[in-house]
């Protein structure tokens, strides 16, 4: 190829280049998501990879033989809890009421982790029956979403009877020390149940979902009469 020839293909390559380009700041676009967690808030747990792994979408098993995963009677985290909620939802107490006389049901949660979100409504449904049980037992739903744009996504969606504010850890030093103290590390499967007595000790342990059949169970370990 002759000089001359390679310069009018240079040129012309410029030229349809310099076309396609924005002609000023106003017609400017936003750079594509790159695929990381913080724009692709969508994308699923193994293409984020996010620090806490979902554990299998719950199905038909027989009961457990035993409801605690461990019984560790350690004392609550003092971890502080940011919150999360949607508009027009109540308010949720600035701390976790451990230790103020009453059961404390924490359920670890993740809007990407969907056994998580399908357990959700049972978890509702033995709240209100322990309750009716003659408990004294308050659930509090702590997510350990990364992207808190999908975490606001989640809350703005659910009914009434779904969960409509939730306490927050996202990942860093607060998510260390909380995870810390019920004995797991960040790399704990969710969903994930700690059970605090009334004098805000950790009395019990549940690595997985919770199931109907678990009722009888955690209605013992509260004393539901």
């Amino acid at each position: 190829m002759s000089a001359l020839r390679a310069t009018r293909i240079a040129r012309a390559g410029a030229a349809a280049l310099a076309l396609a380009a924005p002609s000023g700041c106003g017609d400017e676009r936003a750079p594509e998501p790159n695929g990381q967690r913080a724009n692709a808030i969508t994308a699923a747990p193994t293409t984020s990879a996010p620090s806490t792994t979902a554990s299998a979408a719950p199905s038909a098993r027989p009961r457990r033989a035993e409801l605690c995963t461990r019984r560790p009677r350690s004392a609550a985290p003092k971890a502080e809890l940011e919150r999360a909620a949607a508009p027009g939802a109540p308010a949720l107490p600035a701390k976790v009421a451990f230790g103020a006389g009453k059961w404390i049901w924490v359920n670890v949660w993740a809007a990407w982790c969907v056994p998580c979100k399908q357990e959700i409504p049972l978890v509702r449904r033995f709240e209100a029956d322990l309750r009716k049980a003659g408990v004294s037992l308050e659930v509090a739903f702590v997510s350990l979403d990364d992207d808190e744009r999908e975490l606001q996504r989640f809350l703005v969606a659910q009914p009434d009877s779904g969960v409509r504010a939730s306490y927050w850890l996202p990942e860093g030093t607060a998510r260390k020390t909380f995870l810390g103290a019920l004995g797991v590390g960040t790399s704990a499967a969710l969903p994930l149940q700690a059970f605090y007595d009334p004098g805000g000790e950790l009395a019990c342990l549940v690595e997985d979902v919770v199931e109907e059949s678990d009722f009888a169970g955690i209605a013992k370990l509260v004393g539901a009469r």
